[in-house]
């Protein structure tokens, strides 16, 4: 015979409780404190290039450890802007290990600042739609000149002057 007359209660009581406590936790989402969603790690989202044309190498790696194999694809909207190195594939056992991917942009023929988006694709591993984008500048430094006999260069944004005459063509 036990010492404790309400053992028996006291046991059914701390067995209701437990319930209770498994019943909630898995109604009410639990997070980790520190714990990141699966998502693409990169260096750059952004770049700037002062130039008419670019090459610039990119290192990324995901976020979280995938639970199997995980596709990378990319794709760019600009018709000049090109993404090579790929596609990169990521596994648990490298998945922390930074891949190149490189974006390269020929020269351009116009005088306007150009924007393109290169973006990156995951699926597989716990990563589907997962998806990172990397905004490329092109700010084209070209310049308009004039370059006049005896005058010298004026400059685009520059004034100056200079004196055109026009002949008639002989009849």
């Amino acid at each position: 015979m036990s010492n404790f007359p309400n053992e028996a209660f006291c046991s059914r009581q701390r067995q209701l409780l437990l319930t209770g406590a498994l019943i909630l936790s898995l109604t009410f989402p639990t997070s980790v404190y520190g714990q990141q969603s699966p998502g693409l790690d990169l260096w750059d989202t952004s770049i700037t290039s002062q130039s008419d044309w670019l090459r610039e190498k990119i290192l990324f790696r995901l976020k979280t450890k995938p639970t199997g194999r995980v596709l990378v694809t990319a794709k760019s909207n600009h018709p000049n802007l090109r993404v090579s190195l790929g596609p990169w594939i990521f596994a648990p056992d490298n998945w922390n290990s930074r891949q190149p991917m490189l974006l390269e942009w020929d020269r351009d023929k116009d005088l306007d600042t150009d924007t393109a988006i290169a973006s990156l694709f995951a699926s597989g591993g716990g990563y589907d739609g997962i998806s990172e984008d990397i905004t490329v500048t092109i700010s084209d430094p070209d310049f308009l000149v004039l370059d006049l006999e005896g005058f010298g260069p004026i400059y685009d944004l520059e004034s100056g002057s200079f004196t055109v005459k026009l002949f008639a063509p002989p009849l």
